[in-house]
């Protein structure tokens, strides 16, 4: 009965998301399935902000998911405090996941990228005069690309760790 369940929630998946909604829904997803809609994905729920949280030793405040499903990307924002007490400051942290053709063409407009080594397949990190915010951004070949955003570059490196543990899975 159970497994008549899942295969019914599997074409589900399969005939609104495709194969990797498919491979979701039964829990099969393999690190080679490709990140086809990025939007068609919850950033928040893959890299909960309870988890978030615990990595850098914080309380989550709340976290929100965005999703441009014009552009085929969504993003997670999450927001933390030293504890849970309201007048206690916080600080911001934004996972982006796009496809992964978006890497190449956001490193083109982006100016002052530095090579963060071991880092997926490949990785820049770079401080963004916009918003003056740290950001590394990661490439998975043919998977997924992703950006984390944060306050300083050790935090944004450590959330894009955290987000490559969560996608590789």
């Amino acid at each position: 009965m159970a497994r008549a369940k899942q295969g019914r929630h599997a074409l589900a998946f399969f005939c609104v998301f495709g194969p990797l909604g498919a491979a979701l829904a039964t829990g099969q997803a393999s690190k080679a399935a490709p990140v086809t809609d990025p939007s068609a994905l919850n950033v928040c729920e893959r890299v909960p902000g309870a988890d978030v949280a615990k990595a850098f030793g914080k309380t989550l405040r709340s976290e929100r998911s965005v999703v441009f499903k014009d552009s085929k990307l969504s993003r997670c924002v999450y927001i933390l405090s030293a504890s849970a007490k309201p007048d206690t400051p916080t600080d911001g942290f934004v996972l982006w996941l796009y496809a992964p053709g978006e890497y190449a063409d956001l490193n083109r407009v982006t100016e002052k990228l530095e090579p963060v080594p071991g880092l997926g397949d490949e990785a820049v990190r770079f401080l963004d005069s916009g918003d003056g915010r740290h950001k590394v951004r990661v490439l998975r070949r043919g998977r997924f690309s992703l950006e984390a955003t944060a306050k300083d570059a050790p935090s944004a490196v450590s959330l894009a760790k955290l987000a490559l543990e969560r996608f590789d899975r």
